[in-house]
């Protein structure tokens, strides 16, 4: 179920949608469009102010899926799963544009982009980071094992640091470019994982 909520003066509920029969794992805003995941396997698309379904794949993936991320132009998303797949989907396609089978032992727990929506950033459960080009659709590089599994992904500086949140409440930085091992950790909340980041940018 997707809970949507005024924030005007007290919270309050507007509407509720259902378009998956298990939990919803993931929600995203794109334009006029609400994206939605589910451990039920399917990825919805459906209009903000109709709540109308516009796109629904009920069997996008194999296994329960976990991550997803807006590639480039509203039309171009990435879905990841429980097993580690990731697929691409052109929202004006029926099947995805690409498939890429496991680079990773664990699930994809988050995604990133950079701000050309070239290269596609993975973080898994198994503590690595992959990055791919989406346009060529091939691995460029994956990171050496981190301490915890990796739970957030976010492209930072200017496409020039990728931040991860771990396992064990530590931000992993990596350098672009320098994919093999991270570049520094901060040590953020003993024994309490990252689960999410936000990108707060400032314009001066």
């Amino acid at each position: 179920e997707i809970i949507f909520l005024s924030l005007q003066d007290d919270i309050s509920k507007l509407d509720t949608i259902q378009h998956h029969t298990d939990s919803c794992r993931r929600i995203l805003f794109s334009g006029t469009s609400l994206l939605s995941i589910s451990s039920d396997r399917s990825f919805v698309v459906c209009d903000i102010e109709t709540r109308k379904v516009q796109n629904k794949y009920a069997d996008a993936h194999d296994n329960p899926l976990y991550a997803l991320c807006e590639v480039r132009d509203g039309k171009v998303f990435a879905t990841g799963d429980d097993e580690g797949v990731i697929k691409l989907w052109d929202l004006r396609k029926e099947d995805p544009i690409l498939m890429i089978q496991p680079e990773h032992d664990n699930f994809i727990s988050s995604f990133s982009v950079d701000s050309t929506g070239s290269t596609l950033l993975a973080a898994s459960g198994d503590g690595r980071l992959s990055v791919w080009n989406s346009r060529q659709r091939k691995l460029i590089a994956r990171s050496d094992e981190c301490d915890s599994e990796l739970l957030t992904c976010d492209v930072v500086r200017a496409n020039s640091k990728v931040i991860c949140g771990d396992g064990e409440g530590v931000v992993n930085i990596f350098t672009w470019d320098n994919w093999g091992d991270i570049s520094d950790r901060i040590p953020v909340q003993e024994e309490v994982s990252i689960d999410r980041c936000c990108v707060i940018r400032r314009m001066l």
